[in-house]
């Protein structure tokens, strides 16, 4: 009897030893994977930062492109102010002209109110002859 119970657990430490060698076995398969995604882990980590890096650097970039872009639209105001300006110019330009042509044409009238009396006194004499012809 204890021939087969020492059989039997002969048999069992045979089993549980090919067991511990197939636990053994997929640990080292087990460690060898944890090694390779530990130098992957180290090999991205790198990448990562530069990620990070590179998000900030965008994000930076957008902000800088919407600063730009109200700038753009403040100097698309202006040019579009200046654009009316030149118009408020040329519109200047020609009252000035303008009032420059109506001076010219007061300084006129007003010589030829000088010559009215001058006129006035011609006309009254030439009213004279008629009466002294008649």
């Amino acid at each position: 009897v204890m021939r087969s119970q020492l059989d039997q657990l002969q048999s069992d430490v045979q089993k549980l030893e090919d067991v511990i060698a197939e636990k053994e076995s997929t640990i080292r398969q087990l460690e060898g994977t944890i090694s390779s995604l530990n130098r992957r882990v180290e090999d991205l980590f790198p990448k990562a930062e530069a990620g990070i890096k590179y998000k900030d650097d965008l994000d930076e970039a957008n902000h800088t492109i919407d600063k730009l872009k109200k700038s753009q639209n403040v100097a698309e105001k202006y040019r579009k102010k200046l654009e009316s300006m030149g118009e408020m110019e040329r519109q200047v330009k020609s009252l000035e002209q303008h009032n420059a042509q109506m001076i010219q044409d007061l300084r006129a009238g007003e010589e030829s109110s000088k010559q009215v009396p001058g006129l006035k006194r011609t006309l009254d004499q030439y009213k004279k002859q008629i009466d002294k012809i008649e």
